[in-house]
């Protein structure tokens, strides 16, 4: 259970998410977010991404490739699983475009957490963009 001060913090950090997300742009925020996620501090980075999400529409491939991987792996980190399964499969459709400048780190993190994530450990079957089965198939 979350104690008053948490919560307290938790609003704080999403207040000031939102205040910042209001003057910078969603690349500053992105960093920001990567920031916060880097340093084990995940109820911020899902706060700081949670205000941006009005922003995805002007985001470019590679930015909300990055803006899905960072939700997702917070909520996992978070115990939020199907939130985790959510964005992380949005993530890996789009870590699959080639213009995805992601971390080479993240694309195993990526397939092991949808693969605990899955029924009984295994992996979720995800559809490729313009492929007419899923991908592993």
């Amino acid at each position: 259970m979350q104690t008053p001060r948490t919560w307290l913090e938790l609003f704080a950090a999403a207040a000031f998410a939102a205040a910042l997300a209001a003057c910078t742009s969603p690349a500053t925020d992105l960093r920001a977010a990567q920031g916060l996620y880097r340093d084990a501090r995940y109820e911020q980075a899902a706060a700081w991404l949670d205000a941006l999400e009005p922003e995805l529409a002007s985001m470019s491939s590679a930015e909300r490739a990055r803006y899905y991987y960072l939700r997702g792996m917070s909520a996992f980190r978070l115990g939020q699983r199907a939130d985790a399964l959510h964005y992380l499969a949005l993530a890996q459709v789009l870590f699959g475009d080639p213009r995805a400048d992601v971390p080479p780190p993240w694309r195993p993190v990526l397939e092991r957490t949808l693969e605990s994530l899955g029924p009984e450990g295994s992996a979720p079957v995800m559809f490729s963009p313009g492929a007419a089965a899923p991908v592993g198939s």
